[in-house]
């Protein structure tokens, strides 16, 4: 049965998300351990989609089809997730939450404008405030610091600080705006971040910035301070990024103390 397949796929993909939500380094950053449970998802995936191929109504390949893009892209595989995105829009163009997958896609792939439009081709105003971070992060890329910053704005001091899929994303929109030539977007996106200056990820993004930036004293000035504050759940990776920075400036006795 498609249905089993697809659950079967569901079931391996969500967890991953969960836990990747909850621990990746950087919106980039799949562990090793965790692609082959990826390609599981993707086979289930593709197993639901054959068995659909010959039914009349194509809805029923909507989930399976927007999944698979989600598990595609989790590993880089961006054509055949743009692919599926696509299809799944096609039979439904209603779909927020896959315009929204398919614009971060594109975003990813050096495709700043087209993002910009897809983005705001979202209609859902709830699926829209989800997906601010992102929009800045493609209003960086297509050198519009302002807009970005104007996305991002309404964030700010609304309960959003314990929400990781907001630090998650603003990491992404950071990293998008070393590709601009002007850094005053990111500037401008960093003195936002004050706003939760007293959460450890805020830290632990600005310190990556001001070591992108050259200021290696500011960056190991502020993940002493992120290690200092973070939970369990992020500390092991919080000190490991700090003995990286340690070890690179010659501070070796310090940095053998947070390897330990």
């Amino acid at each position: 049965m498609p249905e089993g397949w697809e659950l079967l796929g569901r079931s391996i993909l969500v967890p991953i998300q969960q836990l990747l939500l909850k621990t990746a380094s950087s919106p980039n950053w799949i562990p090793e351990n965790l692609r082959d449970r990826i390609e599981e998802a993707i086979a289930s995936f593709s197993q639901a989609e054959q068995l659909l191929a010959h039914t009349e109504t194509k809805r029923e390949l909507i989930p399976v089809l927007s999944n698979r893009g989600v598990a595609r892209t989790f590993l880089a595989m961006y054509d055949d997730a743009r692919k599926d995105y696509e299809r799944a829009l096609g039979i439904d163009p209603s779909l927020d939450d896959v315009r929204r997958n398919l614009a971060n896609l594109v975003l990813v792939t050096g495709k700043p404008d087209e993002a910009v439009r897809l983005f705001e081709q979202i209609q859902s105003p709830s699926k829209k405030a989800e997906a601010a971070p992102y929009m800045a992060a493609a209003y960086l890329n297509a050198n519009k610091p302002a807009a970005a910053r104007d996305a991002i704005s309404p964030l700010v001091g609304k309960g959003n600080s314990n929400d990781k899929t907001f630090f998650f994303a603003f990491d992404l929109a950071l990293h998008a705006s070393q590709l601009l030539k002007d850094d005053s977007g990111c500037g401008q996106l960093l003195a936002l971040l004050k706003g939760f200056e007293a959460e450890p990820e805020a830290r632990r993004i600005e310190a990556e910035y001001q070591l992108r930036a050259g200021d290696s004293a500011e960056s190991i000035r502020l993940m002493r301070i992120a290690v200092g504050e973070a939970g369990q759940e992020r500390v092991g990776r919080y000190r490991l990024f700090l003995a990286d920075l340690l070890y690179r400036n010659s501070l070796f006795a310090d940095a053998a103390e947070q390897y330990c």
